[in-house]
């Protein structure tokens, strides 16, 4: 089996190795990560009643909305490693 022209696969099909990342790379993507878990320990933040959305505590609908910022933050690092 040979490579064809343009082909950046060598001719096993197997992917050439991938270069690590740099130091400013790990270091935004630690932080990213770190964004929901430091807010979500911090609980003096949002502990508290007020304000009410939809009749909802802000203790309640403050965590779901970090969640879901959790969910987003996790996503962004595993595209930037797959695409590496």
């Amino acid at each position: 089996m040979s490579s064809t022209a343009g082909s950046t696969r060598p001719a096993g099909g197997q992917r050439p190795p991938r270069p690590p990342f740099s130091v400013g790379t790990k270091v935004l993507l630690a932080a990213l990560l770190a964004v929901p878990v430091v807010l979500g320990l911090a609980v003096p933040l949002y502990a508290s009643e007020t304000p009410a959305l939809a009749g909802i505590p802000f203790f309640f609908w403050f965590q779901f909305a970090l969640s879901g910022r959790g969910d987003d933050r996790h996503r962004v690092p595993g595209h930037v490693q797959a695409r590496a």
